[in-house]
């Protein structure tokens, strides 16, 4: 489970609070387990798990959350030099406008506050975010996206709320991500241009339209979410689209039961661990996330750590 890479060689013009993966540490990472697993894209995962092909060793798929332009400017050049397969989980309204994620832009403007601390205006209340010392803006950030999710049962509520706040801090700051860099490599997603680039190895799964949680929303938008990135990613790739992502990780039975009459074959979610041929639900995938190391032995901990988390998952 990789979301932005960046090559840090190459600068930017802003720093993210949340850290991305450098594409040292995607290097590092592919190398040392390619000594113990085989790279496969999530079709074959799929025939694999759904007992369709057999394998004689253990196999990994690369899979990168949100689909950030990064994919193609700082990690395909890895993946190209390793051979190595991978999917990319578009949201798929960034396919043909200008769409950033909300968590960036906020990230972005309340860098640019010229203020000891903000106050973010949401549900009658206020929520603090320290900007004098970096370490406690990245640890009240933090803590902000995960009280945020849990203030809101309906996610289209949230999103145009935190969109009215977000507007209201860029015309304090007279800053917007928007518009401070038309090909910003940290936050820019995929448009429907760049999909060619990535070449014939890169899958494309959906991500939803608009990034909504699938257990955040009413059954009317949830089917619609589902049909409409899968038709608008189909008619931009021209191939078929039959793997997913949940956002946030969200998942329940409603949105599992929609995902199988829509034709999606897998979903991934974040719990993590492995999923074991025969005993995997595949509209419920673990995954593990890529180690934050290019140290070989860290790396091989971290995944072996994850593994011992393989039960299979309920929904």
């Amino acid at each position: 489970m990789i979301h932005g890479v960046l090559d840090e060689s190459l600068g930017s013009f802003w720093v993210p609070s949340w850290q991305r993966t450098s594409t040292a540490q995607l290097e590092a990472t592919i190398t040392v387990l390619k000594k113990y697993y085989r790279f496969v894209s999530m079709d074959e995962v799929a025939d694999l798990l759904a007992g369709k092909s057999v394998t004689k060793c253990p196999v990994m798929a690369l899979t990168f959350d949100d689909g950030y332009r990064n994919v193609l400017t700082d990690a395909s050049p890895a993946l190209e030099a390793e051979n190595v397969p991978a999917i990319v989980y578009l949201i798929s309204v960034s396919l043909d406008i200008k769409k950033l994620m909300w968590i960036d832009r906020m990230d972005y403007v309340l860098q640019q506050t010229n203020a000891l601390s903000v106050d973010i205006l949401l549900k009658n209340r206020s929520v603090t975010i320290r900007l004098a010392e970096w370490e406690s803006f990245v640890q009240d950030f933090r803590d902000f996206r995960i009280e945020v999710k849990c203030m809101y049962e309906d996610d289209l509520q949230m999103n145009q709320t935190l969109e009215a706040e977000i507007g209201r801090l860029e015309s304090l700051a007279m800053a917007s991500l928007t518009s401070a860099s038309v090909e910003d490599r940290v936050s820019a997603l995929l448009s429907s241009a760049d999909l060619e680039g990535l070449g014939s190895k890169i899958l494309f799964g959906s991500h939803t339209v608009s990034h909504v949680r699938l257990d955040h929303i009413g059954p009317e938008r949830l089917e619609w979410e589902l049909a409409e990135s899968k038709k608008k990613i189909e008619g931009h790739t021209g191939k078929n689209c039959q793997h997913f992502c949940f956002p946030n990780g969200d998942f329940n039975r409603e949105s599992v039961d929609a995902l199988l009459k829509q034709g999606y074959r897998t979903a991934v979610t974040t719990l993590e661990g492995c999923n074991k041929i025969g005993d995997a639900e595949l509209l419920a995938l673990r995954r593990v996330p890529i180690p934050y190391s290019t140290q070989n032995y860290e790396i091989v901990h971290a995944i072996a750590v994850n593994l011992f988390r393989s039960a299979k998952v309920e929904v």
